[in-house]
């Protein structure tokens, strides 16, 4: 009886709580997720709270575009701007739309009418301006329908209003509460890489018998790579070297994902080669497999490993159904060229900081 007694008290302990408690939150709520709850809850009374002080009472003007900034804000600083931007254009253009409209066009519906189809033909004619159709018409409808007297009124809050919610939910994201998502998955991501790699290279490629195991290897890693998608597509958008570097772990991985389903849904075909050319397929997936382990392990590989062309038709004579196997092994040697290459730079910016 003593025993669980002690052992409740040790776990009571301050120290020991302070180590616990936060491994708990992390298991119910990811870290990106309590980054989120926590901007909301700096931005969202921020942005009353100004509008408030301002005298524009309670509008909930503010609230909204700081709401449309923020929830788009997440994993990339650039996404505050393109939001922003978006948001900004968006409620300009619709105002001044409603406030031409209203003061060329009398009756209501037809009102409506001209402004809607004005909205769509700039939002189709000038695609740089990256509007939003909906917030636009919902701008346009504000002045359009607004009484004379008061549209003024409402010209000017709505502008400013939408320009502060804007700056705000930007103060919080690029200052505040910045982006750190990618931080904690570059661990989690080299990890997955290893393992899927480390699998591949135990077992025969492209054997009847290994084809159960390789499905099940691409489910373990298929569901995280469709879901940080967005970091491939835009890690040219970043600065971050760490999140640069995250891109390229989860190109490669993507990468050889579609390589070895390729070959996977091809496995009739490749059984059909004759053996000198399934043994040219074999050697070069094993070298670039060993490639992408030692890139994760930040261990030095053989300059020729994946040099192009390699196998090369000059030792083999050119043969049409072996093209299709040797262009998917090229296609993942780009991305390993580029894994090398946001390995170097990582590794030059850290002896600079030492």
């Amino acid at each position: 009886m003593l025993q669980p007694k002690l052992q409740r008290m040790e776990l009571l302990r301050p120290k020991r709580l302070q180590r616990v408690i936060p491994l708990h939150v992390r298991r119910v709520l990811p870290t990106h997720i309590q980054r989120k709850i926590l901007r909301i809850l700096i931005a969202f009374p921020l942005a009353q709270l100004v509008t408030y002080l301002m005298g524009f009472g309670t509008s909930p003007t503010c609230l909204i575009s700081t709401a449309m900034v923020l929830f788009s804000a997440s994993p990339l600083e650039t996404a505050v701007y393109k939001k922003m931007n978006e948001r900004i254009f968006s409620n300009l253009l619709g105002l001044v739309i409603g406030y031409i409209s209203t003061l060329l066009v009398q009756p209501p519906t037809a009102r409506i009418i001209i402004g809607g189809l004005l909205i769509v033909f700039v939002a189709y004619w000038i695609p740089k301006l990256n509007i939003s159709p909906a917030s636009t018409s919902v701008a346009m409808l504000i002045v359009a329908e607004a009484p004379r007297y008061e549209m003024y009124l409402s010209l000017q809050e709505r502008a400013f209003l939408v320009v502060l919610g804007c700056v705000i939910a930007y103060i919080v994201v690029r200052f505040i509460v910045p982006p750190r998502h990618h931080k904690t998955l570059y661990s989690k991501a080299v990890k997955l890489s290893k393992q899927f790699v480390h699998q591949l290279q135990s077992m025969q490629t492209l054997r009847e018998a290994d084809l159960a195991h390789m499905r099940n290897a691409l489910a373990c890693i298929k569901k995280e790579t469709d879901r940080y998608a967005y970091i491939i597509e835009n890690m040219n958008k970043s600065k971050d070297p760490q999140f640069i570097g995250l891109a390229h772990v989860l190109k490669s991985l993507d990468s050889l994902k579609g390589l070895v389903q390729f070959m996977i849904k091809h496995d009739t075909d490749f059984e059909q080669l004759t053996e000198p050319y399934q043994e040219a397929i074999r050697a070069e997936l094993s070298d670039h497999l060993k490639v992408h382990d030692a890139l994760l392990s930040v261990e030095s590989i053989n300059e020729d490993q994946i040099s192009p062309n390699q196998y090369g038709f000059g030792e083999l004579a050119y043969h049409k159904a072996a093209t299709s196997f040797f262009y998917q092994l090229d296609l993942y040697r780009e991305t390993l060229d580029s894994l090398r290459e946001a390995s170097a730079v990582k590794a030059k910016a850290s002896s600079n900081l030492k």
